[in-house]
């Protein structure tokens, strides 16, 4: 017809900018199968901000003898609107195989049969095999994993027997971890690694122990923070969660958690001012135009102009709170805090899941 456009001749410029404005990695997928030309402009190794994506395991059936029930399936959901998956994929060789983490890209995978462990991006399939670590893998968490010039970089902490802590990272292609053994650490703490340190935050004492990730050494032992402006009293505060945010180290406190009441969780933030050899913690009214998603002891931060409909200076939060009139049951609850006003707002979301992660092809 007359009217009809060559959308294929769109200048490159332009379709790299409407590429960058696609924060929902299947709309990316389908923008790039439209032409050549779209495809050009565009690139999986260089999305734009991606979202945490919700998954919820469906494990298999250990009596079938059908080949696909006794797959492992990932379910993966929308974090805006909570929709029944967009789509499942298998896990592969899935039978014996445990998945953890909410790293970036790549979860942590352990093969039980094979006594194996290794990242597994769970879009793709593809696994990159990690050095042998002796864990009891329940509990195996891990803090960072993120694409770099010279590999991906994991860091890690479990329990190889009981009552002992290992903190351990390593890159993909090493031969081994560099683990730091802690044997008196207790099992109530907030961890996460930052600038080649480990940061072990005592959830008793709200001592903040900085561990060089190399040596093992205590670098700093930095006191407990205060609450100036909390609604609970001073004692019930501690860190649940660890986030880099803008090149800062953020702590983040919270109450009320995993009750059934969402209209009733508060947060506080600390900013880590590293300062001259003194380390501290200190007070933050504000994130700017930046938001922070938190699920699991950890999260990730985003510039709000990046997502056109969430607002900055807010915490999106996952909780998953025990409903009392079923024991057995959990329901996940995501939640708006509005960090200047101390409000939460219960989002329309009604999706379990099990972790999150944050997606990519490569």
């Amino acid at each position: 017809m007359e009217n009809e456009r060559d959308w294929s001749a769109l200048q490159p410029e332009m379709l790299h900018l409407i590429s960058k404005k696609l924060p929902d990695l299947p709309n990316l997928v389908r923008f790039r199968v439209v032409c050549q030309s779209w495809r050009s402009a565009s690139s999986v190794s260089d999305p734009p901000p991606q979202l945490p994506w919700f998954i919820r395991i469906e494990l298999p059936s250990i009596y079938s003898k059908n080949p696909d029930l006794q797959k492992k399936y990932l379910c993966f959901y929308s974090m805006i609107s909570g929709e029944i998956p967009k789509f499942k994929v298998p896990v592969p060789d899935s039978r014996y195989k445990e998945i953890k983490g909410c790293a970036h890209r790549y979860m942590l995978a352990y093969d039980w049969e094979k006594g194996s462990l290794s990242l597994l991006n769970p879009l793709t399939g593809r696994e990159i095999s990690l050095p042998p670590l002796k864990l009891c893998w329940w509990e195996l968490l891990c803090i960072r994993s993120d694409p770099s010039p010279s590999g991906v970089f994991v860091a890690i902490y479990g329990v190889d027997r009981p009552g002992h802590i290992i903190l351990a990272s390593c890159r993909v292609g090493d031969s081994n971890w560099v683990t730091v053994e802690q044997s008196n650490m207790k099992t109530n703490c907030c961890q996460t690694y930052f600038k080649g340190m480990f940061y072990v935050h005592d959830q008793d004492t709200r001592i903040t122990e900085v561990i060089d990730a190399t040596t093992g050494g205590i670098v700093h032992l930095i006191q407990p923070q205060e609450y100036p402006t909390a609604k609970y009293r001073n004692a019930e505060w501690s860190f649940d969660f660890f986030v880099e945010s803008g090149g800062d180290l953020l702590g983040i406190s919270g109450i009320g958690l995993y009750d059934n009441n969402p209209n009733e969780y508060c947060f506080e933030i600390h900013r880590l001012d590293e300062g001259n050899g003194n380390p501290r913690w200190v007070p933050m009214k504000s994130v700017g135009d930046r938001f922070l998603f938190l699920h699991n002891l950890s999260g990730v931060s985003y510039n709000a102009s990046d997502f056109p409909g969430l607002k900055g200076n807010t915490i999106y939060f996952l909780s998953s709170a025990r409903n009392m009139s079923y024991l057995a049951f959990f329901a996940s609850y995501l939640v708006n805090f509005d960090i200047e006003r101390g409000t939460t707002e219960r989002l329309e979301w009604a999706a379990d899941v099990d972790t999150w992660f944050l997606p990519g092809l490569p």
